[in-house]
Parts: structure tokens; C-alpha cells; sequence
């Protein structure tokens, strides 16, 4: 019997040995056999390489970074040592569930031109709260480049991707260590169709921790840098889908100060410049429900008001 495993599960770590240890088990959990995981310990100062050298279970590679060269540099070690047709990169805190790796694997198998299968997520915090997060309404593979200039940004841990498709475009950017999954789904998703699926594949810790204050800028900095490497024609239409990403931030903004009429006007103008948005299983779940809002938000915020001002 073959004992090449079929999928490569890497995993970056960093001073977070007891979170390390649930997301190892639920990758212990999993209901087929055929993967291993790979573990790099990117300098931790707590005892995770101690407990990493203690794991006993071959399915396990573990490497140590003396110094610490960050997570790019880490997750593109283990691609190095990764024997899986198929790779996942995971996070140091999140979880799968049992039959993450049992669908994803299905998926890709099933669509043998997907470069990647993509899963939905349920978000939880330290309170008990949790959100789902659902990737689209309807199964199926398409391309993903209009989505993920609009914003859309697929996390790691939700991903399975075929190792070739990783390998041909270099890996991670090891220049980049924020925004770093964007940057890389959208090198990925060049000229690549996607199998997107709703089912829940992977629990995603929230922290409540800041983000960077320049995020946003970086975020969008970085879709214009792809944006500009495209064909002329792909590039115009790729420029309108990154307008229709402004526009929407205006629409949502009109909304919560009940100018409905404004917000109207910006829903349908991303109709006009993107329409493919409004069809897409994977946007048109937030947008059409957002323009069904407007048109009945004014009424229902005039109504909402009345009834502060009389209870008051």
C-alpha cells in the first residue's frame, strides 16, 4: 500500500503552545488517513518546540527556526518538505472539523481544473459567540479574480490547494506579512477557476485584537499592483470590479446614515460598472440583499426614529 500522503497540512507557529495543541487535534481528528502535517516553530521563547519534539506520531514533521523569519518564510519551508499532491496552510489557533479534509479532498478530485477548493468558516471568540461565514450560496467552481478585487478574502485553513499551482507561482511572499493570504489567492486565481462549497470546514478563532492602521491602504494597494500586471482588457475590467469595492463602502455608509436614496444610487451604479457581482454565488449573497435594504430602509428607519421620539 502507497504511503505517500495525499494532502500536506503546514502549519507556522510562533509562542502559542497551548492553542498549537487544539489545532493539532483537530487535525488528529480528521476521518481519512492520507496526510501528514508539517509544523515549523518560527523562534518561540515558550516550551512549543519542546512539546513539538514530544509529539510521537510520524504523521507529525516538525522544524525549528533558531531566528525568527516570519510566516511566509515558514509556511514556504514546509512546502519544501511537502510530499501531498494537495496542501492546506493553516493557522497556529484556528480548528478543522473531522470532515475538512474528507471534503476537500472530494472536491478537488472531483474537479481535477480547480486550482484550489474553498470551504465556509464559523467564527468564534473567547466569550462563547459565534458567526458563520458562509462562501457562497451555490457549490460549484468558477473563477474568483472579480471576488477577490471586490474584497472577498478566503483565510488560510479554508483553502486545500494542489501543490503544483503553489509551486508554479513561487510560494508565499516573503516580503509580505499581512494581507499576505489576499496577495497570494490573487497570484492563485490568475487564469484558475475555483471549487467553492458551502459546507463549514474550518472554526476560526477571533482574538479582538487591532488591526494594522494602514491595512486598508495596503489592501488595496496590493489589488492595484496585480491589477496593473494584467492584460489591457482584463485590466479595464478589473479596474471597475476595484471602483465597484469603493463604491460599495460609500453605498454601505449612505445606508447607516439613511440616505436611502444615495445608497440606492451606489448599489446600482456597482450594478452598472461589475454586473457579474450581483450573479456571483460568492457576492451576490451581501450585495442583492443590501440593495433590497435600501429600497426599504427609509421607511423602516423613518418608522424606527418615530418610535424613539414617542417612547422618549
Amino acid at each position: 500500500m502507497d504511503s505517500t500522503p495525499q494532502i500536506s497540512i503546514i502549519i507556522p507557529t510562533h509562542n502559542r503552545r497551548q492553542l498549537l495543541e487544539e489545532t493539532l487535534e483537530s487535525v488528529k481528528s480528521q476521518n481519512i488517513n492520507n496526510w501528514e502535517c508539517i509544523v515549523i516553530d518560527d523562534a518561540s521563547s515558550d516550551d512549543t518546540w519542546v512539546y513539538l519534539q514530544d509529539l510521537n506520531d510520524k504523521r507529525f514533521k516538525c522544524f525549528h527556526f533558531a531566528e525568527s523569519q516570519e510566516r511566509s518564510r515558514a509556511r514556504n519551508h514546509g512546502l519544501k518538505h511537502a510530499r501531498g499532491k494537495y496542501v492546506l496552510f493553516l493557522d497556529d489557533d484556528d480548528l478543522l472539523l473531522e470532515d475538512t479534509l474528507q471534503l476537500h479532498f472530494n472536491g478537488l478530485e472531483s474537479n481535477p481544473h480547480a486550482f484550489c477548493s474553498i470551504g465556509s468558516s464559523q467564527l468564534f471568540w473567547p466569550d462563547g459567540k459565534t458567526e458563520d461565514w458562509i462562501a457562497t450560496t451555490k457549490t460549484g467552481c468558477k473563477s474568483i479574480t472579480s471576488e477577490l478585487i471586490f474584497g472577498w478574502i478566503p483565510v488560510s485553513g479554508q483553502c486545500l490547494f494542489r501543490k503544483e499551482n503553489v509551486n508554479d507561482i513561487g510560494g508565499w511572499n516573503i516580503d509580505m506579512n499581512y494581507a499576505e493570504d489576499h496577495e497570494f489567492m490573487l497570484r492563485l486565481a490568475d487564469n484558475h477557476s475555483a471549487f467553492i462549497m458551502s459546507d463549514c470546514v474550518q472554526l476560526y478563532r477571533c482574538h479582538g485584537q487591532p488591526r494594522p492602521d494602514d491595512l486598508h491602504e495596503t489592501m488595496t494597494q496590493l489589488r492595484k499592483d496585480y491589477i496593473a500586471t494584467l492584460p489591457e482588457e482584463k485590466r479595464n475590467a478589473a479596474l471597475k470590479t476595484l471602483t465597484a469595492r469603493a463604491i460599495r463602502e460609500d453605498a454601505e455608509q449612505a445606508y447607516e446614515d439613511a440616505r436611502m436614496f444615495l445608497s440606492i444610487r451606489l448599489y446600482l451604479k456597482i450594478l452598472f460598472l461589475s454586473p457579474g457581482l450581483y450573479f456571483s454565488p460568492v457576492t451576490r449573497k451581501d450585495l442583492l440583499p443590501a440593495l433590497l435594504k435600501s429600497f426599504l430602509g427609509g421607511p423602516v428607519i423613518r418608522a424606527g426614529r418615530a418610535i424613539k421620539s414617542i417612547i422618549k
